[in-house]
C-alpha cells in the first residue's frame, strides 16, 4: 500500500509495512519540513512578474517556510501563486523586493503587500476558488491581565537627530492611481531630537495628518513637553483652530465649557503647592437654548492664592477688571493712550444740538457752499451742481441721541459731471491740533466714528484734508441697509509729513462726501497720506443726489486720537453752545438798546455787544441798528462789537444780530 501526504505541508504518512529500511530518511525529511513550517525563514528571490510558491509532497520546499522574506529584482508587481490550491497556508511575509506583490491561490480574493511592508496572510485551500486574506486587515485586540504594552523598537544602533524610532501609520488601500492613491493619511511617529548617547534620548512625538496630499506634521510634543500646532492650509482665512468641546448636553448658567490652565508642579505641601497659577475659562452666562449660547471669557491669575478671576469679556463685548486697592493699570493713560481728562473729541456739536442760524434751510444748491443750519457744520457744492438739498435738524436718531442732521434731496441729478460734488465738512484750527504730532515720527492715528442713516446704500467716502500742507487721506465705508441707522468707525494713519500751523487759521478738515464727479473720483482712492490730488478724493462714492426720495442723516460724530473708537463724548447744552459761539453768535433778544449804550441830546450814541466767549478772530457782524439806518459798526474785536449813531438815533444791536468768525 502506497504512502499518503498531509494536505497542508505535504508530510509523508507511510502505509503499514511500507518504507522498510528507509524510515529514518523519511522521518528526517518530515522533521525538516516541520522545522520550516514552525519557525523557518525562507528568502525568496523574485524575478519578472510571476512566481509560483510550491509546497511539495514528501520533500522540503519553499512553500513550507513560516516566514517569507521577498527579495530579488522583479520587473513589476509580482503575482505569487500558492500551489497546490487545496492546502491551508499561514505565512508571515516581509516584502523587500522593490515592488508590490500579490498573493493568490485561486479565483477568490487576493492580498497585495506593498514594497517595504509586512503582513500576515492565510490561504483557505478551497481549490479552484481558493482565497487569500490578510490577518492584519481585521481589527486586532490585545489583552493582558495587567495592561498591554506595544513596544516599537528601532534596530538602528546609532541614532542621530531626526531619526524615526518608530511610528504608527494609517493608510488607505494601495490603489496606485485610484481614488485612494494617496496612501499615508495619518501617522504618529517618535523622532529623535538629537544624537542618542548614554545620557540622552531626547525624542519628540510627531502627529501627521493629510488632506489632499500625503500626511504632514500638524502637531508635535517635544521632549520637554512643549506642544506645537501648525495649520497646513496656506490660503486666506485658514487659521489654526483649537476646539474645546464640552460633553455636557444641558448647559446652565456658570457652567464651564472649557478651560486652559497653567500649573506649577504638583508638590502637595511644597513650595509650589498652589497648583493653578493662571487660567482662561469659557463660562456660560445663562441656560443654553436653540437661540442662546451667551458665554463669557474669564481670565484668572494668582499671587498668594489659587488663581482667581481678574478680568472678563462678556458675550456683549464688555470688559470688566478686578483691580486691588491702590493698584494701577500701568502703561495706559486712557483707552487710546491719550489724555484722560478734557475733551477728546475734536469735532464740535457732534450731536447736532446747536443750530443758532436756522432750524431748516431749503434750496441749498449751486453757489451755496457755507454754513446754514447746525453750528460748525458746513456744506460744499461744486460749481456745476444742479441738485439741491433741504438741510434741517431732525428727531430721527439712534438710541442715545436727540437730534441729527438731515439732508433731503429736493432737486435730483443722476448724471454727475466733472466739477460737480457735494460734501459735508468741519474745519479745525491748527492751534487745537498739537496732540496729533502731525509732521513728525510720532504722528498719531485718528479715529472717526459716527452714526449714519441713508436711503442710498453702497460705498461712501470720508476724507481728512490738511489745508496747511495741501495733503489728504481717504477711507471708504459702506451703508448696508436703506433707511437704517448704522454705526461707522474709520481709522486714519498718522502723517509724518507736514506739520500743522500753531495759529487760529484753518488747518485740518473732515469731509463726508455725498456725490463726486469725475474730477473727484477718477483716480485711485488715497488711503494713505499723500499730496492732494482731487481725482483720488472720493473714488467709488455713490450719488445721494440722484433721486428726490433720498435722505441722508448723521449724528454722534467723533474724531479722536488713537485707533479705537470710544463712546461718544456728550457735553451739556451750555458747554456745547459756548464752544460753538467762538465761531458764531446770534442775538436772540428783542430789538432793544443793549447795555453800554448812551443817548445824549447832541453827540453820538453807542451800543456795545460783549460776546459770551472770545471769538476765533474779529468777527463779521450784522444787525447794527436793528435793521434801521443810521447805525455804524466800530471797534469790532474778538471780545465785543460796537455800534454808534448820531444824536437822536438809538444805537442798537437788534434781534437776529450775528457775529461770525467761522473758518
Amino acid at each position: 500500500m502506497a504512502s499518503t501526504y498531509t494536505t497542508n505541508q505535504g508530510l509523508e504518512k507511510p502505509a503499514t509495512g511500507d518504507r522498510s529500511g528507509t524510515w529514518g530518511t523519511m522521518t528526517n525529511t518530515n522533521m525538516d519540513m516541520l522545522d520550516r513550517a514552525i519557525s523557518g525563514v525562507g528568502a525568496l528571490s523574485l524575478t519578472g512578474t510571476a512566481t509560483t510558491l510550491t509546497t511539495s509532497d514528501g520533500s522540503a520546499s519553499d512553500g513550507n517556510y513560516k516566514v517569507l522574506v521577498l527579495g530579488g529584482s522583479p520587473s513589476g508587481t509580482n503575482t505569487i501563486t500558492l500551489s497546490p490550491n487545496d492546502g491551508d497556508k499561514l505565512y508571515f511575509v516581509v516584502n523587500a523586493s522593490g515592488q508590490s506583490v500579490i498573493f493568490s491561490q485561486g479565483t477568490g480574493a487576493n492580498v497585495t503587500i506593498a514594497n517595504g511592508a509586512a503582513d500576515i496572510i492565510y490561504a483557505d485551500g478551497a481549490g479552484s476558488g481558493a482565497a487569500v486574506a490578510s490577518l492584519l486587515a481585521n481589527d486586532l485586540v490585545f489583552k493582558t491581565g495587567d495592561g498591554v504594552i506595544l513596544n516599537l523598537q528601532t534596530s538602528d544602533t546609532t541614532v542621530t537627530a531626526a531619526s524615526v524610532l518608530g511610528r504608527l501609520d494609517f493608510t488607505a488601500p494601495d490603489e496606485a492611481s485610484g481614488t485612494d492613491a494617496i496612501l499615508l493619511a495619518a501617522s504618529i511617529a517618535a523622532i529623535s531630537e538629537g544624537t542618542f548617547a548614554a545620557d540622552n534620548n531626547a525624542t519628540k512625538l510627531s502627529f501627521l495628518t493629510g488632506a489632499s496630499a500625503a500626511a504632514s506634521e500638524v502637531m508635535s510634543i517635544s521632549s520637554v513637553g512643549n506642544v506645537t500646532m501648525k495649520e497646513t492650509e496656506t490660503g486666506d482665512d485658514t487659521p489654526m483652530t483649537l476646539s474645546l468641546t464640552t460633553g455636557e448636553v444641558d448647559i446652565a448658567a456658570s457652567d464651564v465649557l472649557g478651560k486652559i490652565e497653567w500649573s506649577a508642579p504638583d508638590e502637595g505641601a511644597g513650595t509650589d503647592a498652589l497648583l493653578v497659577a493662571g487660567a482662561i475659562d469659557c463660562v456660560s452666562e445663562g441656560d443654553f437654548a436653540a437661540d442662546s449660547n451667551a458665554s463669557k471669557l474669564s481670565f484668572r491669575t494668582g499671587a498668594s492664592e489659587i488663581a482667581t478671576e481678574k478680568m472678563t469679556i462678556s458675550s456683549a463685548g464688555d470688559i470688566a477688571f478686578t483691580v486691588s486697592d491702590g493698584a494701577a493699570i500701568t502703561g495706559v493713560a486712557s483707552i487710546n493712550a491719550g489724555q484722560i481728562g478734557g475733551s477728546r473729541n475734536f469735532i464740535y456739536n457732534g450731536d447736532f444740538q446747536v443750530f443758532q442760524r436756522a432750524a431748516s434751510v431749503s434750496g441749498i444748491g449751486n453757489g451755496d457752499t457755507g454754513y446754514h443750519v447746525h453750528d460748525r457744520w458746513m456744506i460744499s457744492a461744486g460749481a456745476g451742481v444742479q441738485s439741491e438739498f433741504t438741510w434741517s435738524g431732525d428727531a430721527e436718531t439712534p438710541d442715545g441721541f436727540n437730534s441729527s442732521m438731515k439732508l433731503n434731496c429736493t432737486t435730483a441729478e443722476s448724471a454727475v459731471a466733472a466739477g460737480e460734488w457735494w460734501f459735508v465738512s468741519q474745519r479745525f484750527e491748527g492751534q487745537d491740533l498739537a496732540a496729533l504730532n502731525k509732521g513728525d515720527a510720532q504722528a498719531k492715528a485718528l479715529t472717526l466714528s459716527f452714526w449714519v442713516r441713508s436711503t442710498k446704500t453702497g460705498t461712501f467716502i470720508c476724507m481728512l484734508y490738511d489745508a496747511d500742507n495741501t495733503r489728504h487721506i481717504s477711507q471708504a465705508y459702506t451703508v448696508s441697509s436703506t433707511n437704517t441707522w448704522e454705526y461707522k468707525t474709520l481709522t486714519f494713519a498718522g502723517d509724518t509729513s507736514g506739520a500743522l500751523s500753531n495759529d487760529n487759521a484753518r488747518s485740518l478738515d473732515v469731509w463726508w462726501f455725498l456725490m463726486a464727479g469725475s474730477d473727484m473720483s477718477s483716480g485711485t482712492l488715497a488711503t494713505s497720506w499723500a499730496s492732494y490730488t482731487a481725482a483720488n478724493n472720493a473714488v467709488g462714492q455713490v450719488n445721494v443726489a440722484d433721486s428726490t426720495s433720498n435722505l441722508w442723516f448723521m449724528t454722534g460724530a467723533q474724531l479722536e486720537i488713537g485707533s479705537t473708537a470710544t463712546a461718544f463724548q456728550y457735553e451739556t447744552q451750555g458747554e456745547n453752545l459756548l464752544r460753538c459761539q467762538r465761531y458764531y453768535a446770534k442775538r436772540a433778544a428783542s430789538n432793544a438798546i443793549l447795555y453800554g449804550s448812551s443817548v445824549t441830546g447832541s453827540g453820538v450814541n453807542y451800543s456795545h455787544w460783549q460776546f459770551h466767549v472770545p471769538m476765533r478772530a474779529a468777527p463779521t457782524m450784522t444787525g447794527e441798528g436793528g435793521g434801521s439806518s443810521g447805525n455804524t459798526q466800530q471797534q469790532i474785536s474778538v471780545d465785543s462789537g460796537g455800534s454808534y449813531a448820531a444824536a437822536g438815533t438809538y444805537a442798537t444791536w437788534g434781534n437776529d444780530s450775528t457775529a461770525s468768525a467761522d473758518l
